[in-house]
């Protein structure tokens, strides 16, 4: 673990202060945990907002798809890919759906969402 030295604004040391005291842990260990929760809102809202994949994201949080994906439905977001996504999918001979070409499958058209959300 790296050692960093930072200013802490003094309603953030007091975020601090109490979230080590209902924790019962010391105020390192809380910015600490305060910090890991920060970065995982932050790539859950970079996942839903379609910046992230599935799979950079687990990368980036240090952790598996299936515990990627409990994260993001504890917190609502439930993938990033829509029905009208499914029109720029590759098509299964290969090669590049056009507007005109795409196929929108039936469980897609009957959902605001595809069965398979996620992104890998």
């Amino acid at each position: 673990m790296k050692v960093k030295s930072m200013r802490v604004p003094e309603d953030i040391d007091k975020a601090i202060g109490y979230v080590a005291r209902a924790e019962k842990i010391e105020n390192t260990h809380s910015l600490r945990e305060l910090a890991r929760m920060g970065f995982e809102s932050y790539i859950t809202k970079e996942y839903k907002d379609g910046k992230l994949t599935l799979r950079k994201a687990s990368n980036l949080l240090g952790l598996t798809l299936s515990e990627t994906i409990d994260l993001f439905l504890d917190t609502g977001v439930k993938g990033n890919i829509h029905a009208e996504d499914v029109r720029i999918l590759w098509s299964p001979s290969g090669h590049r759906m056009t507007e005109d070409s795409a196929k929108i499958p039936a469980s897609c058209q009957r959902n605001a969402t595809c069965e398979a959300p996620y992104r890998l």
